[in-house]
Protein backbone atom coordinates (compact mmCIF):
# COMPACT_ATOMS: atom_id res chain seq x y z
CA UNK A 1 0.00 0.00 0.00
CA UNK A 2 3.02 2.38 0.73
CA UNK A 3 4.65 1.54 -1.94
CA UNK A 4 1.17 2.36 -4.17
CA UNK A 5 0.37 5.46 -3.25
CA UNK A 6 4.05 6.84 -2.96
CA UNK A 7 4.22 5.56 -6.96
CA UNK A 8 0.90 7.73 -7.49
CA UNK A 9 2.16 10.75 -5.96
CA UNK A 10 4.71 10.80 -8.68
CA UNK A 11 2.10 9.57 -11.42
CA UNK A 12 -1.07 10.78 -10.79
CA UNK A 13 -3.03 13.62 -12.29
CA UNK A 14 -2.70 16.80 -10.59
CA UNK A 15 -5.91 16.63 -9.62
CA UNK A 16 -5.74 13.97 -6.86
CA UNK A 17 -1.52 14.08 -6.98
CA UNK A 18 -2.60 16.00 -3.37
CA UNK A 19 -4.95 13.57 -1.89
CA UNK A 20 -2.90 10.63 -2.50
CA UNK A 21 0.04 12.59 -0.84
CA UNK A 22 -2.16 13.24 2.07
CA UNK A 23 -2.84 9.90 2.65
CA UNK A 24 0.53 8.79 2.41
CA UNK A 25 1.20 11.24 5.01
CA UNK A 26 -1.61 10.20 7.25
CA UNK A 27 -0.41 6.17 7.24
CA UNK A 28 3.02 7.40 8.07
CA UNK A 29 1.79 9.47 11.31
CA UNK A 30 -0.44 6.34 11.94
CA UNK A 31 2.04 3.40 11.49
CA UNK A 32 3.30 1.76 14.83
CA UNK A 33 7.17 2.47 15.05
CA UNK A 34 7.65 -1.95 13.83
CA UNK A 35 6.93 -0.57 10.53
CA UNK A 36 9.70 2.14 9.70
CA UNK A 37 11.94 0.14 7.91
CA UNK A 38 9.07 -1.03 5.65
CA UNK A 39 7.89 2.23 5.38
CA UNK A 40 11.65 4.22 4.62
CA UNK A 41 12.02 1.32 1.87
CA UNK A 42 9.09 1.71 0.17
CA UNK A 43 9.30 5.46 0.27
CA UNK A 44 12.19 7.28 0.54
CA UNK A 45 13.35 5.89 -3.02
CA UNK A 46 10.22 7.30 -4.48
CA UNK A 47 10.31 11.01 -2.98
CA UNK A 48 13.53 11.11 -3.93
CA UNK A 49 13.13 10.38 -7.71
CA UNK A 50 9.98 13.07 -7.61
CA UNK A 51 12.40 15.23 -6.25
CA UNK A 52 15.54 14.79 -8.17
CA UNK A 53 14.54 13.92 -11.72
CA UNK A 54 12.35 15.29 -14.30
CA UNK A 55 8.98 12.62 -14.74
CA UNK A 56 6.95 15.17 -16.58
CA UNK A 57 7.67 17.38 -19.78
CA UNK A 58 5.39 20.23 -17.96
CA UNK A 59 7.63 22.52 -15.79
CA UNK A 60 4.66 23.05 -13.67
CA UNK A 61 4.21 19.56 -12.94
CA UNK A 62 7.45 19.01 -11.61
CA UNK A 63 6.85 21.76 -9.24
CA UNK A 64 4.01 20.25 -8.23
CA UNK A 65 5.65 16.95 -7.24
CA UNK A 66 8.52 18.19 -5.92
CA UNK A 67 6.29 19.77 -3.68
CA UNK A 68 4.26 17.23 -2.63
CA UNK A 69 7.47 14.84 -2.25
CA UNK A 70 9.18 17.19 -0.09
CA UNK A 71 6.27 17.44 2.40
CA UNK A 72 5.70 13.64 2.05
CA UNK A 73 9.57 13.30 2.99
CA UNK A 74 9.59 15.94 5.31
CA UNK A 75 6.69 13.90 7.79
CA UNK A 76 8.14 10.93 7.26
CA UNK A 77 12.08 11.68 8.46
CA UNK A 78 10.06 13.49 11.39
CA UNK A 79 8.34 10.33 12.39
CA UNK A 80 10.78 7.29 11.34
CA UNK A 81 14.08 9.27 10.98
CA UNK A 82 16.07 7.57 13.17
CA UNK A 83 15.71 4.16 11.17
CA UNK A 84 19.27 3.27 10.38
CA UNK A 85 18.12 1.10 7.46
CA UNK A 86 17.86 4.22 5.29
CA UNK A 87 21.54 6.02 6.27
CA UNK A 88 23.34 5.04 3.29
CA UNK A 89 20.82 7.32 1.49
CA UNK A 90 21.07 10.23 3.92
CA UNK A 91 23.55 11.59 1.33
CA UNK A 92 21.79 11.66 -1.39
CA UNK A 93 18.96 12.86 -0.01
CA UNK A 94 21.13 15.46 1.35
CA UNK A 95 22.02 17.44 -2.37
CA UNK A 96 18.70 16.35 -3.59
CA UNK A 97 17.23 19.03 -0.98
CA UNK A 98 20.02 21.30 -0.84
CA UNK A 99 19.62 21.35 -5.30
CA UNK A 100 16.10 22.87 -4.33
CA UNK A 101 17.24 25.67 -2.75
CA UNK A 102 18.75 27.57 -6.12
CA UNK A 103 16.62 30.23 -7.19
CA UNK A 104 15.32 28.11 -9.98
CA UNK A 105 12.48 27.20 -7.57
CA UNK A 106 9.71 28.87 -6.80
CA UNK A 107 9.98 30.14 -2.89
CA UNK A 108 7.16 27.91 -2.22
CA UNK A 109 9.46 24.50 -3.02
CA UNK A 110 12.28 26.37 -1.27
CA UNK A 111 10.17 26.40 1.76
CA UNK A 112 9.83 23.02 2.40
CA UNK A 113 12.96 21.94 1.18
CA UNK A 114 14.18 24.41 4.21
CA UNK A 115 12.02 22.73 6.53
CA UNK A 116 12.75 19.34 5.12
CA UNK A 117 16.69 19.90 5.37
CA UNK A 118 16.18 20.91 9.23
CA UNK A 119 14.36 17.76 9.96
CA UNK A 120 16.56 15.74 7.94
CA UNK A 121 19.76 17.58 9.97
CA UNK A 122 18.47 16.33 13.25
CA UNK A 123 19.26 12.59 12.39
CA UNK A 124 22.75 13.21 10.45
CA UNK A 125 25.79 11.65 11.74
CA UNK A 126 28.38 14.42 12.94
CA UNK A 127 30.37 14.08 10.11
CA UNK A 128 27.36 14.52 7.53
CA UNK A 129 26.65 17.33 9.82
CA UNK A 130 29.72 19.07 9.31
CA UNK A 131 29.55 18.53 5.80
CA UNK A 132 25.97 20.11 5.42
CA UNK A 133 26.72 23.23 7.65
CA UNK A 134 30.08 23.77 5.36
CA UNK A 135 27.99 23.99 2.43
CA UNK A 136 25.46 26.18 3.60
CA UNK A 137 28.06 28.84 4.35
CA UNK A 138 29.88 28.19 1.50
CA UNK A 139 26.46 29.44 -0.56
CA UNK A 140 26.13 31.99 1.89
CA UNK A 141 29.20 33.62 1.32
CA UNK A 142 29.11 33.36 -2.20
CA UNK A 143 25.28 34.24 -3.38
CA UNK A 144 24.68 37.01 -6.08
CA UNK A 145 21.39 38.09 -4.42
CA UNK A 146 20.27 39.24 -1.44
CA UNK A 147 17.20 36.32 -1.95
CA UNK A 148 19.84 33.41 -2.14
CA UNK A 149 21.62 34.76 1.03
CA UNK A 150 18.64 34.70 2.70
CA UNK A 151 17.16 31.95 1.75
CA UNK A 152 20.45 29.91 2.55
CA UNK A 153 20.87 31.93 6.29
CA UNK A 154 17.07 30.82 7.27
CA UNK A 155 18.37 27.14 6.02
CA UNK A 156 21.29 27.52 8.62
CA UNK A 157 18.91 28.60 11.46
CA UNK A 158 16.46 26.01 10.79
CA UNK A 159 19.61 23.43 11.08
CA UNK A 160 21.08 24.89 14.06
CA UNK A 161 16.95 25.04 15.64
CA UNK A 162 16.90 21.50 15.23
CA UNK A 163 20.04 19.90 16.05
CA UNK A 164 20.39 22.06 19.17
CA UNK A 165 23.83 22.10 20.95
CA UNK A 166 25.00 19.71 18.04
CA UNK A 167 25.70 23.14 16.31
CA UNK A 168 27.58 24.53 18.70
CA UNK A 169 31.22 22.94 17.29
CA UNK A 170 30.54 25.51 13.98
CA UNK A 171 29.55 28.41 15.97
CA UNK A 172 33.15 29.92 15.61
CA UNK A 173 32.48 29.95 11.60
CA UNK A 174 28.73 31.03 11.66
CA UNK A 175 29.01 33.53 14.41
CA UNK A 176 31.23 35.95 13.33
CA UNK A 177 29.64 35.74 9.75
CA UNK A 178 25.98 36.53 10.88
CA UNK A 179 27.35 38.93 12.95
CA UNK A 180 29.31 40.50 9.95
CA UNK A 181 26.17 40.76 7.61
CA UNK A 182 24.37 42.28 10.49
CA UNK A 183 26.59 45.01 10.59
CA UNK A 184 26.96 45.20 6.84
CA UNK A 185 25.78 49.11 5.71
CA UNK A 186 25.02 50.15 9.13
CA UNK A 187 26.99 52.86 8.72
CA UNK A 188 25.25 56.05 7.50
CA UNK A 189 22.25 54.21 7.27
CA UNK A 190 19.94 57.49 7.42
CA UNK A 191 21.72 58.31 4.18
CA UNK A 192 22.23 55.61 1.93
CA UNK A 193 21.47 51.85 3.26
CA UNK A 194 17.95 51.60 2.76
CA UNK A 195 17.75 53.49 -0.59
CA UNK A 196 16.95 51.64 -3.87
CA UNK A 197 14.60 48.81 -3.91
CA UNK A 198 16.94 46.39 -2.05
CA UNK A 199 15.91 47.52 1.06
CA UNK A 200 13.13 44.91 1.66
CA UNK A 201 15.54 42.13 0.30
CA UNK A 202 18.10 43.84 3.01
CA UNK A 203 15.49 43.74 6.08
CA UNK A 204 14.72 40.05 5.48
CA UNK A 205 18.62 38.76 5.11
CA UNK A 206 19.42 41.13 8.53
CA UNK A 207 15.77 38.91 10.44
CA UNK A 208 16.90 35.94 9.35
CA UNK A 209 20.46 36.50 10.64
CA UNK A 210 19.29 37.34 13.89
CA UNK A 211 16.41 34.88 14.42
CA UNK A 212 19.11 32.60 14.24
CA UNK A 213 21.64 34.21 16.14
CA UNK A 214 18.27 33.28 18.93
CA UNK A 215 18.40 29.99 18.56
CA UNK A 216 21.95 29.85 19.10
CA UNK A 217 22.33 32.12 22.29
CA UNK A 218 19.51 29.51 23.46
CA UNK A 219 20.51 26.37 22.91
CA UNK A 220 24.46 26.71 22.51
CA UNK A 221 24.96 29.45 25.78
CA UNK A 222 28.47 28.51 26.09
CA UNK A 223 29.45 28.73 22.98
CA UNK A 224 28.46 32.36 22.19
CA UNK A 225 29.77 33.90 25.25
CA UNK A 226 32.93 35.18 23.05
CA UNK A 227 30.47 36.86 20.73
CA UNK A 228 28.30 38.69 23.97
CA UNK A 229 29.65 42.25 23.66
CA UNK A 230 29.61 42.18 19.71
CA UNK A 231 25.86 40.75 20.34
CA UNK A 232 24.85 43.05 22.71
CA UNK A 233 26.62 46.18 20.91
CA UNK A 234 24.76 45.16 17.52
CA UNK A 235 21.09 43.92 18.74
CA UNK A 236 20.99 47.51 20.57
CA UNK A 237 21.95 49.51 17.41
CA UNK A 238 19.60 47.39 15.34
CA UNK A 239 16.73 47.34 17.94
CA UNK A 240 17.05 50.84 17.05
CA UNK A 241 17.27 50.99 13.59
CA UNK A 242 13.92 53.07 11.99
CA UNK A 243 15.86 55.12 8.64
CA UNK A 244 11.94 55.92 7.74
CA UNK A 245 11.79 58.03 10.80
CA UNK A 246 14.35 61.35 11.53
CA UNK A 247 14.44 61.72 15.19
CA UNK A 248 13.11 65.17 16.72
CA UNK A 249 15.01 65.40 20.01
CA UNK A 250 12.79 66.11 23.00
CA UNK A 251 10.00 66.29 20.93
CA UNK A 252 9.90 61.99 20.94
CA UNK A 253 8.93 62.72 24.65
CA UNK A 254 6.22 64.71 24.13
CA UNK A 255 4.94 62.59 20.98
CA UNK A 256 3.92 59.63 23.67
CA UNK A 257 1.06 61.80 25.25
CA UNK A 258 -2.82 61.29 25.00
CA UNK A 259 -4.61 59.01 22.56
CA UNK A 260 -2.28 59.72 19.68
CA UNK A 261 0.69 58.27 21.44
CA UNK A 262 0.46 55.59 19.12
CA UNK A 263 1.15 58.20 15.89
CA UNK A 264 4.26 59.88 14.76
CA UNK A 265 3.95 63.68 13.61
CA UNK A 266 4.01 63.89 9.87
CA UNK A 267 7.32 65.68 10.30
CA UNK A 268 9.01 62.81 11.63
CA UNK A 269 8.63 60.51 8.42
CA UNK A 270 11.03 60.73 5.74
CA UNK A 271 8.71 59.05 3.40
CA UNK A 272 5.47 56.99 3.20
CA UNK A 273 5.88 53.72 5.53
CA UNK A 274 3.12 51.68 3.88
CA UNK A 275 6.27 49.34 2.31
CA UNK A 276 8.40 49.54 5.25
CA UNK A 277 10.26 46.74 7.03
CA UNK A 278 12.45 47.94 9.12
CA UNK A 279 10.24 46.71 11.86
CA UNK A 280 11.19 43.53 11.43
CA UNK A 281 14.79 43.84 11.78
CA UNK A 282 13.90 46.08 14.98
CA UNK A 283 11.60 42.93 16.52
CA UNK A 284 14.08 40.07 15.66
CA UNK A 285 16.76 42.59 17.55
CA UNK A 286 14.95 42.51 20.60
CA UNK A 287 14.38 38.96 20.69
CA UNK A 288 18.27 38.48 20.40
CA UNK A 289 18.00 40.83 23.66
CA UNK A 290 15.64 38.21 25.32
CA UNK A 291 17.02 35.38 24.74
CA UNK A 292 20.35 36.45 25.99
CA UNK A 293 18.49 37.88 29.52
CA UNK A 294 17.49 34.76 29.46
CA UNK A 295 19.83 32.22 29.17
CA UNK A 296 22.71 34.18 30.81
CA UNK A 297 21.68 34.82 34.25
CA UNK A 298 25.66 34.98 35.63
CA UNK A 299 25.89 38.19 33.08
CA UNK A 300 22.79 40.41 34.82
CA UNK A 301 24.74 43.08 36.21
CA UNK A 302 27.04 43.46 32.89
CA UNK A 303 23.20 43.19 30.94
CA UNK A 304 21.55 45.78 33.47
CA UNK A 305 24.19 48.48 33.01
CA UNK A 306 24.34 47.99 29.39
CA UNK A 307 20.25 47.24 28.47
CA UNK A 308 17.90 48.98 30.98
CA UNK A 309 18.30 52.43 29.91
CA UNK A 310 18.37 51.44 25.90
CA UNK A 311 15.09 49.44 26.02
CA UNK A 312 13.28 51.95 28.18
CA UNK A 313 14.04 54.68 25.47
CA UNK A 314 12.55 52.28 22.68
CA UNK A 315 9.30 52.67 24.73
CA UNK A 316 8.42 55.22 22.12
CA UNK A 317 8.50 52.37 19.68
CA UNK A 318 6.49 53.56 16.43
CA UNK A 319 5.25 50.02 14.99
CA UNK A 320 2.97 48.26 17.78
CA UNK A 321 4.14 45.03 17.23
CA UNK A 322 7.77 46.16 17.94
CA UNK A 323 6.63 47.89 20.94
CA UNK A 324 5.01 44.77 22.40
CA UNK A 325 8.38 43.35 21.96
CA UNK A 326 9.65 45.91 24.06
CA UNK A 327 7.71 45.12 26.55
CA UNK A 328 8.46 41.94 26.52
CA UNK A 329 12.47 42.66 26.74
CA UNK A 330 11.79 45.06 29.29
CA UNK A 331 9.62 42.42 30.68
CA UNK A 332 12.43 39.90 30.81
CA UNK A 333 14.69 42.17 32.64
CA UNK A 334 12.20 42.66 35.29
CA UNK A 335 11.72 38.82 35.24
CA UNK A 336 15.85 38.06 35.76
CA UNK A 337 15.48 40.71 38.78
CA UNK A 338 14.60 37.74 41.16
CA UNK A 339 14.93 33.94 42.06
CA UNK A 340 11.63 32.34 40.57
CA UNK A 341 11.01 28.89 42.82
CA UNK A 342 8.79 25.80 42.02
CA UNK A 343 6.40 26.65 44.72
CA UNK A 344 4.53 29.78 45.35
CA UNK A 345 5.85 31.64 47.86
CA UNK A 346 3.34 31.70 51.30
CA UNK A 347 2.84 34.34 54.20
CA UNK A 348 5.71 34.30 55.99
CA UNK A 349 5.79 32.24 59.21
CA UNK A 350 7.21 34.03 61.95
CA UNK A 351 7.18 30.45 64.23
CA UNK A 352 10.14 29.00 62.50
CA UNK A 353 13.17 30.50 64.94
CA UNK A 354 13.53 32.00 68.24
CA UNK A 355 14.73 35.38 66.77
CA UNK A 356 11.13 35.20 64.88
CA UNK A 357 9.56 34.62 67.83
CA UNK A 358 10.61 37.39 70.07
CA UNK A 359 9.40 39.92 67.60
CA UNK A 360 6.62 41.92 69.14
CA UNK A 361 3.00 40.72 68.76
CA UNK A 362 1.67 43.86 66.37
CA UNK A 363 4.60 43.64 64.20
CA UNK A 364 4.00 39.53 63.55
CA UNK A 365 0.80 39.94 63.53
CA UNK A 366 0.98 42.43 60.50
CA UNK A 367 4.01 40.78 58.87
CA UNK A 368 2.23 37.40 59.15
CA UNK A 369 -0.48 38.95 56.61
CA UNK A 370 1.62 39.40 53.90
CA UNK A 371 2.93 37.26 51.57
CA UNK A 372 6.86 37.03 51.35
CA UNK A 373 9.26 39.77 48.69
CA UNK A 374 10.10 37.59 45.82
CA UNK A 375 13.92 36.84 46.88
CA UNK A 376 16.11 39.51 44.75
CA UNK A 377 19.12 38.57 42.61
CA UNK A 378 22.26 40.49 43.62
CA UNK A 379 22.15 42.30 40.61
CA UNK A 380 18.80 43.71 41.02
CA UNK A 381 20.05 46.79 42.67
CA UNK A 382 21.32 47.66 39.45
CA UNK A 383 18.32 47.40 37.78
CA UNK A 384 16.22 49.15 40.21
CA UNK A 385 18.61 52.01 40.06
CA UNK A 386 18.74 52.53 35.68
CA UNK A 387 15.29 51.39 35.76
CA UNK A 388 14.31 54.89 38.21
CA UNK A 389 16.94 56.81 36.19
CA UNK A 390 15.66 55.98 32.64
CA UNK A 391 12.23 57.41 34.41
CA UNK A 392 10.57 54.28 32.89
CA UNK A 393 7.50 54.02 35.29
CA UNK A 394 6.04 57.22 33.42
CA UNK A 395 6.80 56.04 30.28
CA UNK A 396 5.06 53.39 30.65
CA UNK A 397 1.83 55.38 32.38
CA UNK A 398 1.91 56.96 28.90
CA UNK A 399 0.99 53.76 27.57
CA UNK A 400 -1.88 52.91 29.70
CA UNK A 401 -3.53 55.78 28.26
CA UNK A 402 -2.89 54.38 24.50
CA UNK A 403 -6.15 54.58 22.36
CA UNK A 404 -4.81 51.04 20.87
CA UNK A 405 -6.16 48.48 22.70
CA UNK A 406 -3.00 45.90 22.24
CA UNK A 407 -0.53 48.47 23.53
CA UNK A 408 -2.36 49.44 26.82
CA UNK A 409 -2.98 45.64 27.41
CA UNK A 410 0.89 45.14 27.15
CA UNK A 411 1.43 47.82 28.83
CA UNK A 412 -0.22 46.31 31.15
CA UNK A 413 1.17 43.10 31.20
CA UNK A 414 4.52 44.76 32.23
CA UNK A 415 3.34 46.51 35.36
CA UNK A 416 1.90 43.28 36.31
CA UNK A 417 5.41 41.27 35.89
CA UNK A 418 6.67 44.37 37.99
CA UNK A 419 3.74 43.52 40.35
CA UNK A 420 4.95 40.12 40.47
CA UNK A 421 8.75 40.45 41.11
CA UNK A 422 9.03 43.67 42.30
CA UNK A 423 6.53 45.07 43.98
CA UNK A 424 7.84 47.25 46.32
CA UNK A 425 9.53 49.56 43.03
CA UNK A 426 5.43 49.82 41.53
CA UNK A 427 3.63 50.31 45.23
CA UNK A 428 4.64 54.50 45.14
CA UNK A 429 3.24 54.83 41.48
CA UNK A 430 -0.04 53.28 42.68
CA UNK A 431 -1.67 55.66 43.14
CA UNK A 432 -0.70 58.18 39.54
CA UNK A 433 -1.82 54.55 38.21
CA UNK A 434 -5.16 54.54 39.75
CA UNK A 435 -7.32 56.74 37.14
CA UNK A 436 -6.38 53.99 34.40
CA UNK A 437 -6.96 50.88 36.65
CA UNK A 438 -10.30 52.30 37.33
CA UNK A 439 -10.55 52.70 33.72
CA UNK A 440 -9.51 49.19 32.65
CA UNK A 441 -11.74 47.40 35.86
CA UNK A 442 -14.79 49.34 34.78
CA UNK A 443 -14.05 48.85 30.34
CA UNK A 444 -15.00 46.20 28.52
CA UNK A 445 -12.31 43.90 27.36
CA UNK A 446 -12.19 40.67 29.70
CA UNK A 447 -8.35 40.30 29.31
CA UNK A 448 -7.47 43.70 30.51
CA UNK A 449 -9.88 44.07 33.43
CA UNK A 450 -8.33 40.43 34.84
CA UNK A 451 -4.85 41.96 34.50
CA UNK A 452 -5.74 44.98 36.48
CA UNK A 453 -7.22 42.88 39.30
CA UNK A 454 -4.22 40.68 39.09
CA UNK A 455 -1.63 43.27 39.31
CA UNK A 456 -3.70 45.10 42.35
CA UNK A 457 -4.06 41.52 44.29
CA UNK A 458 -0.13 41.26 44.24
CA UNK A 459 0.32 44.75 45.39
CA UNK A 460 -1.75 44.21 47.72
CA UNK A 461 -0.33 40.88 48.60
CA UNK A 462 3.08 42.53 48.85
CA UNK A 463 1.63 46.15 50.55
CA UNK A 464 4.84 47.54 52.38
CA UNK A 465 2.41 51.28 53.16
CA UNK A 466 -0.89 50.26 53.65
CA UNK A 467 -1.80 54.33 53.78
CA UNK A 468 -1.23 53.89 50.15
CA UNK A 469 -4.12 51.23 50.03
CA UNK A 470 -6.18 52.82 52.50
CA UNK A 471 -6.40 56.12 50.09
CA UNK A 472 -7.37 54.15 47.28
CA UNK A 473 -10.22 51.78 48.50
CA UNK A 474 -12.99 54.03 48.62
CA UNK A 475 -12.55 54.03 45.01
CA UNK A 476 -11.56 50.53 43.80
CA UNK A 477 -13.75 48.47 46.46
CA UNK A 478 -17.47 49.36 45.17
CA UNK A 479 -15.76 47.92 41.63
CA UNK A 480 -14.39 44.80 43.31
CA UNK A 481 -18.06 44.29 44.62
CA UNK A 482 -19.19 44.71 41.01
CA UNK A 483 -17.24 42.08 39.72
CA UNK A 484 -18.12 40.19 42.43
CA UNK A 485 -21.20 39.36 39.66
CA UNK A 486 -19.03 39.60 36.31
CA UNK A 487 -20.60 36.91 34.34
CA UNK A 488 -17.16 35.76 33.44
CA UNK A 489 -15.96 33.22 36.26
CA UNK A 490 -12.09 34.44 36.71
CA UNK A 491 -13.15 37.90 36.77
CA UNK A 492 -15.51 36.93 39.74
CA UNK A 493 -12.92 34.77 41.39
CA UNK A 494 -10.29 37.43 41.08
CA UNK A 495 -12.19 40.13 42.56
CA UNK A 496 -12.79 37.60 45.47
CA UNK A 497 -9.38 37.09 45.74
CA UNK A 498 -8.19 40.97 45.70
CA UNK A 499 -11.01 41.63 48.00
CA UNK A 500 -9.49 39.14 50.49
CA UNK A 501 -5.90 40.45 50.14
CA UNK A 502 -6.93 44.31 50.53
CA UNK A 503 -8.29 43.68 53.77
CA UNK A 504 -5.13 43.39 55.24
CA UNK A 505 -3.32 46.61 54.05
CA UNK A 506 -6.79 48.26 55.21
CA UNK A 507 -6.27 47.28 58.53
CA UNK A 508 -2.58 45.89 59.21
CA UNK A 509 -2.49 45.87 62.93
CA UNK A 510 -5.44 43.66 64.25
CA UNK A 511 -5.27 44.85 67.64
CA UNK A 512 -6.29 48.25 67.11
CA UNK A 513 -10.05 48.75 67.81
CA UNK A 514 -12.61 48.86 65.30
CA UNK A 515 -14.01 52.19 66.14
CA UNK A 516 -10.27 54.25 65.66
CA UNK A 517 -10.56 56.01 62.32
CA UNK A 518 -7.80 55.31 59.65
CA UNK A 519 -5.78 58.23 57.93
Amino acid sequence: VMGRLASLVLDAKAEVRDIYATCLKGLIFELHDSCSTIVCQAVIPKMLQGITQTVSNNPATDTAIKEECTDVLHDLLKRFGENKMWFNEQEPVSHALLNLLSSAYRPSVRKRAIACIGVLSAVMSDRQLHGLIRVLLQNVRNANTKSNKQMYIQCVGTVGRNVGFRIGSHLSEIAPLFLSICGEDREGEEDTAMDGGDAEAEHEVVENCLTAIESFVIKCTHQMVPYLDQLIKKSLALAEYDPNYYAGGDDDDEMLDGEEADEYDDEGLAESDDDDTSWKVRRAALKVLSALIRSHPDRLEKFYTALTAPLVSRLKEREENVRLDVFNTVGELVKAAVVHQDTPTGPLDFESSGAERSTSGAMAQQERNKAALPRQRPAAAIFIKEFERANAVPLMLRHLRNSSLKTRQGALQLFKTIAQNLPTELEPWLPKMLPELVKGLQGSHSSIRLDALVLLFLQAEHYQDASVFQGMAPTLYPIFLKLLDDSYYKIAAQSLRVCGAYVYALRPDRTEPLDTPME
